[in-house]
């Protein structure tokens, strides 16, 4: 039998496996930073003192191990204090230091608590997945895990792969009628994946089929078959004699039909003849029926539609066709079958899969760490860690499961010089869905040292309230099986009554304290629905919220302190406990149809499971498909958008607004194309103006605010998607995935400040952990029964959990006995959040669609009765037994029909206070700028863009901006030359591509191999170029043998450069120290073309980082140039390209600027890079090559050698900004 003794934190032994209840709000985690100290100190049994890395704390979540840490490093710093004789110590830490009357013991561990605290960074405080993966990765070799690999909380990719997989390598090879039964099951491969996925979930080895271990299923086709050949064998028959007599059939039912023999309400004259033509298909062609069709013609079905004294049609196919309607369950009971098969194939492909790609799950970190602990050199890798942490404290331990226990078990069980500190709450055990398994939790407390320690103070509630919890929960222990349904032997729940330290203030209603415990009960005991039950109490909670917060603001409901303060009850105090969603929502239209509002807080906290989440996916649908007729009604028809029935019905009436509205969606479909998902967004909230219509909606703060933080989160993934269907479908699952244990904490709701004075209605899941002065059970009485058909987890008589994929009635019975127990658990912890009151909804619930009560069902049907029916007589008997005269408990019944009077908040304007006044300077815009930024006085204004990611964008940046022409009609051209060449920004940057990928080849090569140059062209060219590739093919060659002249003197073609003395599209950055635009302009026009007249630059100045890509850098002869290529049309041939045009060219379109930016960024380059180096001797200038006119006779290069004077006073310039004297 299990001994229970109250914990006293200081003297708790170290060692060992000790187990610790803490009950709710009796001080879990300060208990856990009580026993941290002591292991520091090295206090009592351990006489080694440790440093946080040395100590493993285990919970279960990030935010839990963030808290955990930051309460222990500031215990730490008090207790520190403590030792010093500074602050005020509490009552542990005055006797924890009385444990040290010497100085010197007291100094020492003064610094060691200190030297602790600043270690706290690397406490080893950890999920419990977290530090599964360090373990496997920081012993490798002894776990035989790789020490890099990729961990993700997402296996959905896979899964759907595995899954598809499977559907194609089993069931395409089946014949048509195997695969028709499989199709009736599931539609499509993502119907298998919902029915697998829970099973994926459980071990193998805890999976059954009818009560045994799954069976090994060689080949599913001939399992199938083997199962199947009854119905086959029916059908056949059937088919055969309908096929030798439909004639005669046909007649027999037609004479009875025109002779009135049969039902004209079943067998009507005008259906008659469709039916035997379908049925002579079904027959003849193997075609599929409906059942339905076929039940009109079995021999029972015409026995019973026979008129009186007329005779009954007879044929052996109607009792074959029964015969067969018969069999048609053993088709059902193939689902069984195929997921026996099904589930350990998709699991293995998914392992062999993540080994691939050295992919790491949540679950798998957990699996491989505990095969890696019972495997050959498991006692080494246990030795290991023990050695790393002597002692573990694992947190939330009913929350654990069988695999986590067996990890902590080998590793610490039998090692007398560790410990493993498990503290948790069986009775808070209600995760089970996620894995939790409180019978884990039982079995590892008859495994652990006695006694079994427990917090005995509840810190948390008022005297009346943790009395009234003994109370509900102590009557329920006096029951046969227990508070908890777990019996009273050793593996029992037992329920312990705790006693309360209290609270210095009192909730108040009309001067007198509020009871702690209200039991509303409904007025009419008898057995009522579960909506009728759930309508009334939601109204009825409402009601009598709008009474106390009416009171409130009269100062007569609220909380009372001991100084004679008094804080009125408000909204946010005040939270109301739901099961589900369904629940909550029932509540909060109750709640708002009296002028209260609320936010609904669950444990799908994640943003994709919002209503805007859906309605977002019916927009993006409409976006992506702009002709679709049906997405964007789709869209129109979302309740986020708020259409009205006038205006969609506008849509069949007008078609004007029809097409209208067809146009709106393909703007948005061009801006998601040109700026992205994120710009599309803004721009659809915009047109529809959603922004003000829906803050003025009571929940339009929260709406728009999820809207906004969904299409960031779309924006961020589109980054790593092609397209805009692949963001669709990554949106799809992200919604069916929400709420996930894996969910991020970028999903999480981003919750307002506004939503903090609301009503709270929180998922009793949720509100674990937190707590509320006053808490509302409005359907305390609901419950779900365990069905069949549930894919449900029990425990066999040896507490080993099962899932059978055919269940019994008794697995059924064990699964319904285990619902119920954790609906207790799901009790407690709702009746523990309340610091001062709850108020519970009471009321006699129908058993299902029965006449007789089901309240015996509940959770609170078991309070009251252990399990007994109640009649509807003895519920007031049964509540009266429970209260029992308690003050703390306080029966009341509820008339109908609730109150609907609406609660008038009065509301407090907040004095505005005078806006401040800034005395800063502004903050300098930085941004980052190229040529293409620097705006010249012919331009129009623009707006400032950000500067090109690649050199294919800053060229076709920059031939935007030159490209004035229109590019040449192709029909107007006979023979294509280099100069009819089509004009504009795309083929100026094919030009610009070509040439690049000359020189990655090579340019001596690309001249010499015109034939592989001429294949590549081809290649290149788009489909409005290609009549130019045989020319380009021929031009190129040309182009790079041509002597292009150097402004130093001489000449050289490109094709007469070593393949390493050039470097095609150089890219360069550099500061720009707010450089004034006009300061650069001075210069450059000072500096160049002989100071010839130009169009100023507009007024800007730079300020951060300059970049750019350089077309050419060539190395001749010990000097460097800059080659620049230019596709502008100045003339019809190459006389066009002279020294004067090209001249004119350079000014009109400001180049002088690009090539005193390029020579800077050349001299800068070479200053840093190369040794010796000097203006004069090294930089041979720039060329700028007009591609169309390039003839070697002068025609189509301008070249200039800038002055030294020019860029060095671009270097000071640029380096000092305004501070510098252009001049």
């Amino acid at each position: 039998m299990t001994r229970i003794e109250s914990l006293d934190p200081l003297h708790l032994p170290l060692h060992g496996v000790r187990l610790i209840e803490a009950s709710a709000g009796t001080g879990k985690t300060w208990t856990i930073a009580a026993l941290y100290l002591r292991l520091v100190l090295g206090h009592g049994d351990t006489a080694t003192p440790l440093l946080p890395p040395q100590i493993l704390v285990v919970t279960f979540t990030k935010a839990a191990t963030a808290e955990l840490r930051e309460r222990i490093r500031a215990r730490l710093g008090e207790a520190a204090a403590a030792f010093r004789g500074q602050g005020l110590a509490d009552d542990f830490l005055t006797k924890l230091v009385a444990e040290y009357p010497e100085a010197d013991d007291r100094a020492r561990a003064a610094r060691q608590l200190e030297l602790a605290a600043q270690w706290m960074d690397e406490a080893a405080i950890h999920t419990i997945h977290g530090w599964c993966q360090r373990m496997l990765s920081q012993h490798a070799f002894d776990s035989g895990h790789a020490f890099v690999q990729n961990a993700t909380g997402d296996e959905t990719e896979l899964l759907v792969e595995a899954v598809r997989d499977y559907w194609r390598q089993n069931f395409f090879a089946l014949d048509r009628r195997d695969a028709e039964q499989v199709t009736a099951l599931w539609k499509a491969p993502g119907d298998l994946q919902s029915s697998v996925v829970p099973l994926l979930r459980q071990p193998l080895e805890n999976l059954h089929l009818d009560g045994q271990t799954l069976p090994v299923i060689d080949s599913l086709a001939t399992a199938m078959q083997a199962q199947l050949a009854p119905l086959h064998e029916a059908d056949n028959i059937a088919r055969q004699l309908w096929r030798d007599a439909a004639d005669t059939i046909e007649a027999k039912l037609k004479a009875a039909i025109e002779a009135k023999a049969l039902s004209a309400a079943t067998y009507k004259a005008a259906q008659f003849p469709l039916d035997m033509d379908e049925l002579r298909h079904w027959a003849s062609d193997n075609a599929a029926i409906d059942d339905k069709t076929l039940a009109r013609y079995t021999q029972n079905k015409l026995l019973a539609a026979t008129n009186k004294n007329h005779e009954t049609p007879r044929h052996p196919a109607f009792a074959a066709i029964e015969q067969l309607l018969e069999a048609r369950p053993i088709g059902k009971a193939l689902k069984p079958l195929i997921l026996a098969h099904a589930v350990p194939w998709i699991a293995a492909q998914m392992e062999t899969a993540k080994q691939q790609r050295a992919q790491l799950g949540f679950d798998d970190m957990l699996k491989r760490l505990d095969r890696a602990l019972h495997d050959g050199n498991g006692e080494q890798l246990a030795n290991t860690i023990a050695a790393q942490y002597p002692v573990a404290l694992i947190d939330e331990f009913q929350d654990t499961d069988p695999q986590q226990w067996r990890i902590f078990r080998q590793i610490y069980a039998q090692r007398a010089d560790t410990g493993l500190l498990l503290i948790g709450d069986p009775k808070q055990a209600i995760y089970s869905f996620r894995g939790a398994d409180i019978h884990t939790y039982l079995l590892a407390r008859n495994s652990a040292r006695q006694p079994t320690w427990t917090l005995t103070t509840n810190y948390r509630s008022t005297e009346d309230m943790v009395k009234a919890v003994n109370r509900v929960f102590g009557f329920a222990e006096e029951h046969a099986q227990g508070a908890f349904l777990f019996g009273k032997d050793q593996h029992g729940l037992p329920f312990l009554p705790v006693t309360a330290q209290g609270r210095a203030e009192r909730l108040l209603l009309h001067d007198l304290p509020m009871p702690a415990l209200q039991l509303a009960v409904a007025a009419d005991p008898t057995p009522m629905s579960k909506d009728a039950y759930q309508k009334m109490m939601a109204a009825h909670a409402a009601a009598t919220l709008v009474q106390w917060l009416d009171a409130a603001q009269r100062g007569e409901c609220g909380f009372a302190d001991a100084q004679g303060g008094f804080k009125p009850l408000s909204t946010g105090d005040i939270a109301i406990l739901v099961r589900t969603g369904s629940e909550a929502k029932l509540m909060r239209d109750a709640l708002q149809s009296r002028g209260l509002a609320s936010v609904y807080l669950s444990d799908r906290d994640s943003v994709y499971a919002s209503p805007e989440a859906h309605d977002l996916l019916l927009w993006l649908h409409a976006c992506a498909e702009p002709g679709s007729d049906r997405a964007m009604r789709a869209a129109l028809a979302s309740d986020t958008l708020g259409q009205g029935y006038a205006e969609l019905d506008r849509l069949n009436q007008d078609e004007m607004y029809w097409e209208s509205c067809g146009d709106r969606f393909r703007q948005l479909h061009d801006t998601w194309l040109r700026h992205g998902v994120l710009a599309m967004m803004h721009d659809l909230l915009h047109a529809f103006r959603l922004p003000a219509a829906l803050l003025a909606r009571a929940d339009g703060e929260r709406a728009l605010t999820n809207l906004l933080h969904l299409a960031e989160l779309l924006q961020q993934a589109a980054t790593t998607l092609d397209g805009e269907h692949a963001l669709i479908r990554h949106l799809a699952t992200q919604i069916a995935d929400a709420g996930s244990a894996m969910e991020t904490a970028d999903e999480k709701i981003v919750r307002l400040e506004s939503e903090a004075g609301l009503i709270k209605i929180v998922t009793i899941h949720k509100s674990k952990g937190l707590e509320y002065p006053v808490v509302m059970l409005p359907f305390v009485c609901g419950l779900r029964e365990t069905k069949l058909t549930d894919s449900f987890v029990w425990h066999d008589d040896a507490n080993q959990p099962a899932l059978d994929l055919q269940p019994t009635g008794a697995a059924l019975a064990a699964a319904e006995r285990e619902r119920l127990q954790e609906d207790l658990r799901l009790f407690y912890v709702a009746l523990t959040r309340a610091r001062h009151s709850c108020w519970l909804g009471i009321g006699n619930l129908k058993d299902g669609q029965k006449k007789t009560s089901g309240l015996h069902k509940s959770a609170f049907g078991h309070v009251l009765a252990g399990g007994e029916s109640i009649e509807a007589e003895a519920l007031s008997a049964r509540i009266e037994q429970l209260s029992n005269g308690h003050p703390y408990v306080h029966v009341s019944k509820l008339e109908e029909p609730a109150e609907t009077r609406r609660h008038q908040a009065t509301a407090e304007t907040p004095a505005i206070q005078p806006a401040r006044t800034f005395h800063g300077q502004p903050a300098e815009p930085w941004w980052i700028a190229s040529y293409s930024a620097l705006k010249v006085a012919s331009m129009e204004a623009a707006p400032r863009h950000p500067a090109p990611e690649t050199a294919q964008q800053d060229k076709l940046t920059e031939a935007l901006v030159e490209s004035s022409a229109a590019p040449l009609p192709m029909g107007n051209v006979e023979t294509p030359t280099i100069h009819n060449f089509p004009r504009g920004a795309q083929p100026g940057t094919f030009l610009h591509d070509l040439l690049e990928a000359a020189a990655d080849e090579g340019f001596a090569y690309s001249a010499t191999a015109p034939a592989t140059q001429s294949v590549l062209i081809a290649h290149r060219c788009r489909r409005d170029l290609q009549r130019w590739s045989d020319m380009l093919a021929t031009w190129l060659p040309q182009f790079l043998t041509t002597p292009l002249p150097l402004p130093t003197g001489g000449s050289v073609p490109l094709a007469a450069l070593a393949d390493h003395a050039y470097r095609a599209e150089l890219e360069f950055w550099f500061e720009a120290h707010r450089v004034d635009a006009s300061a650069l302009d001075q210069l450059v026009t000072a500096h160049t073309l002989d100071a010839r007249p130009r169009a100023p630059l507009l007024p800007d100045r730079l300020n951060g980082m300059l970049k750019g890509f350089v077309d050419l850098v060539v190395e001749h002869d010990g000097r460097y140039y800059i080659v620049d290529y230019k596709s502008n049309w100045l003339g019809a041939d190459a006389a066009a390209y002279t020294t004067d045009a090209m001249r004119d060219s350079v000014l009109h379109s400001r180049y002088d600027l690009q090539y005193a930016i390029y020579t800077l960024a050349l001299h800068r380059q070479l200053r840093a890079r190369l040794p010796g180096y000097d203006y004069a001797q090294h930089v041979g200038g720039v060329l700028y090559l007009y591609l169309r006119g390039v003839d070697g006779t002068g025609h189509g290069v301008h070249s200039e050698r800038l002055p030294f004077a020019l860029v060095d006073a671009m270097d000071r310039l640029f380096a000092a900004g305004d501070a510098h004297d252009a001049h």
